[in-house]
């Protein structure tokens, strides 16, 4: 007796998705690899020839997978590259720059208890190409001690303006606004405490003198950056009625009329820094 079989109906057949072939290949591939090189060739030899093909190819596809794939990630952070440079270019042409003068605005003055009050006109002017927000201009008088001339203003310069940066401002509410080609004057009262004058101090010619030097940052924002930008300064104080020499001293307890007060650029360290 034969037996009978039924016809199968072709939309009743399983069919399998090439992506689940693919990922069998690429498992039984991971298997084959990871059982060790010495069995490598027996597993090989052990396999159909449509096997081996099968693997082959799927091997193939897997390399020209990774390899498209870095590609692609090269070709991304190329791009990315690119764009931040654009970007960096387009800030630096189109943004505000910040550039300042300074004058004595009032008399260098030594009070009863060796204190230094003094003011200052700081004129900040915009020689970029936008309009800079939330202007300020805080300066501090300093003096360094023997020996510190080069380094020590450097130090507390980048302390004192990293303290002005980092302490939220709101533009909206704080500081002003300076269009390109304009600019604004800022006061500044900076003042030196005796307790400062007495340990910074030294012996010129029979008389106390000090090294006295003006430090700040123009401080600013604009619509386009959201970080801070400052213009550093710092300014060598000196007696003008005193020969002119490398070092010009201002002696301790005189005080000096506004015209009399000159202020030049730090030369030891290039004295102005804008970024």
């Amino acid at each position: 007796m034969h037996e009978h079989h039924p016809d199968t109906i072709d939309g009743d057949r399983e069919e399998k998705s090439p992506y689940d072939e693919f990922e069998q290949r690429i498992r039984r591939i991971g298997i084959f690899i990871g059982s060790g090189f010495r069995h490598v060739w027996v597993r090989w030899l052990g396999l159909s020839f449509s096997e081996q093909t099968g693997h082959v190819v799927a091997f193939a596809t897997l390399v020209a997978l990774i390899a498209y794939t870095r590609y692609t990630i090269k070709i991304y952070k190329a791009a990315n590259h690119t764009a931040d440079a654009a970007y960096r270019q387009l800030e630096t042409l189109d943004r505000p720059w910040l550039k300042e003068g300074i004058v004595s605005n009032f008399a260098f003055t030594f009070d009863s208890r060796g204190s230094v009050s003094w003011s200052v006109l700081i004129t900040v002017t915009n020689v970029g190409h936008s309009v800079a927000t939330g202007v300020s201009a805080p300066a501090i008088l300093i003096a360094p001690q023997i020996g510190g001339y080069f380094q020590e203003p450097l130090t507390k310069l980048t302390e004192f303006c990293d303290e002005v940066a980092n302490t939220p401002t709101n533009p909206a509410k704080y500081g002003v606004s300076i269009f390109p080609g304009d600019h604004v004057d800022i006061p500044a009262s900076p003042v030196f405490l005796s307790k400062d004058v007495n340990r910074v101090s030294f012996d010129d010619q029979g008389s106390r003198a000090i090294e006295a030097m003006l430090i700040g940052c123009v401080d600013y924002q604009f619509p386009t950056s959201n970080k801070r930008h400052p213009t550093r300064f710092i300014y060598d104080v000196f007696d003008k009625s005193k020969p002119p020499g490398p070092k010009v001293f201002i002696t301790v307890g005189k005080t000096l009329p506004k015209d009399q007060v000159g202020l030049f650029r730090h030369v030891a360290v290039g004295g102005e820094y804008a970024y």
